[in-house]
């Protein structure tokens, strides 16, 4: 397991700095302004942008829920939203490599891969959920099924609009849709070791979610998301505690 964790760092660290390249060329190329509405006058370049929105959002609240859900009480645990707060700022501020480099910084504090994005809990602890906790299960669930039909109807669009060939050359021409795209990449990896974690030792499950995800993109988290929360009854028992 200790090889697994350097690999997934390398693998991070490597995204991170071909992601730094590709971020420079696109300011000094163009404004993000120019690049958001070149990407918004093309379908695939907006499907590709919805893709990394889904991520992104699902990212993040994994992110929030691990720094901040106090559910379990767990010992020698120390929840803070402050820290919660900073990362979420850092990723909007960069994108994915910022999600990155949160995976590398637990990776690096914790001894095993599945301690970096799991909380372990005993048999005998009992949740304590309020009515706060409730509600926000709900809501992550409403969310994700809103950014899936979000995501499917942008994919519609772009499929009877162009050819897919069309918009992949308009993507790779130009810095910020080339740019989005890679930084759903980042998105996308870290997401796929994230479900081998939670999924894992179900091997045939993890395979079939990688699959679907690398080829589908992001409509497949949120349904994953789904799928964590099924009988469950708040968003840390879906995403991040586990006995």
């Amino acid at each position: 397991m200790e090889y697994f964790k350097w690999l997934v760092i390398f693998l991070f660290g490597s995204s991170i700095l071909l992601f730094i390249p590709m971020l420079f060329i696109a300011v000094t190329t163009e404004s993000l302004e120019e690049g958001l509405v070149k990407i918004r006058n093309n379908p695939w370049a907006l499907a590709a942008f919805s893709d990394f929105t889904v991520g992104f959002i699902f990212n993040l609240t994994l992110i929030c829920v691990r720094e901040g859900s106090d559910l379990y009480q767990v010992p020698g645990r120390r929840p803070s939203y402050w820290s919660a707060f900073f990362w979420v700022m850092f990723a909007l501020l960069v994108g994915n490599p910022a999600v990155l480099s949160y995976g590398i910084y637990q990776l690096i504090k914790a001894p095993n891969i599945k301690d970096a994005f799991l909380v372990t809990i005993g048999f005998d602890k009992t949740p304590s959920h309020t009515t706060t906790t409730k509600w926000l299960y709900w809501l992550f669930q409403l969310g994700m099924g809103g950014l899936l039909i979000y995501y499917v109807v942008s994919c519609l669009i772009a499929l009877s609009s162009q050819s897919i060939t069309s918009g992949w050359e308009y993507i790779q021409s130009d810095p910020w849709a080339y740019l989005t795209f890679f930084d759903n990449l980042l998105g996308i990896l870290f997401t796929s070791v994230y479900m081998a974690v939670s999924q894992h030792p179900k091997w045939i499950h993890v395979i079939g979610w990688w699959l679907s995800l690398w080829l589908l993109g992001n409509g497949v988290t949120a349904i994953f998301a789904f799928q964590l929360c099924w009988r469950k009854y708040s968003i840390g028992e879906s995403l991040v505690y586990r006995e």
